[in-house]
């Protein structure tokens, strides 16, 4: 997938981040770029830790036997629509590298560019990570549950996308939002 393409920046001083080099710096106007593009956002598939309902967050579980098949099922979607990818990222997770690469190969998309950047990671959930999401709201209530969860994906609605990434206290979930 491509966002747009970039313009010789060689001379012009780099503004550096991650957003920054995923979007492009420097970069054409869609109206002056060559054609269309299509941004694909694909979800990792049903992971070991969502069966068993915990919050996972940065916690590195592995997909489950149905999230491969869900993943690769994902990529012969993505080919019968005939999209075509060029690059890709990926958080720094096995479960979205993973997806990634089922979904690459049933597109016969293997030697496309793929970075890897643990700001795609999903939320770290502190203290929350591992515990029954039921009996954690049993024992807290779902409002004050609901509240710690959801106080990321608030201010990332309230807020352009750009200023979320590169604000140094959040975490921004880009393949689980």
């Amino acid at each position: 997938m491509t966002i747009t393409e970039k313009e010789d920046t060689s001379t012009a001083p780099s503004s550096g981040g991650f957003l920054s080099r995923l979007c492009g710096a420097g970069t054409t106007t869609q109206s002056q770029a060559k054609g269309p593009y299509t941004l694909i956002l694909i979800r990792h598939g049903e992971s070991e830790w969502n069966i068993a309902n915990k919050f996972t967050g940065w916690y590195d579980c592995p997909l489950s036997p149905e999230g491969v098949e869900e993943v690769i099922e994902a990529g012969k979607l993505i080919k019968a629509e005939g999209l075509e990818m060029d690059v890709a990222f990926t958080s720094m997770l096995k479960r979205a590298i993973v997806t990634l690469h089922h979904v690459l190969e049933q597109n016969d998309s293997l030697w496309i560019p793929v970075e890897k950047a643990w700001q795609l990671n999903e939320r770290h959930y502190g203290g929350l990570t591992g515990l029954d999401k039921i009996k954690t709201v049993e024992k807290h209530g779902e409002e004050q549950v609901s509240q710690s969860v959801r106080e990321d994906i608030v201010d990332w609605v309230r807020y352009p996308y750009a200023q979320i990434v590169e604000h140094k206290n959040k975490s921004v979930s880009c393949h689980n939002p």
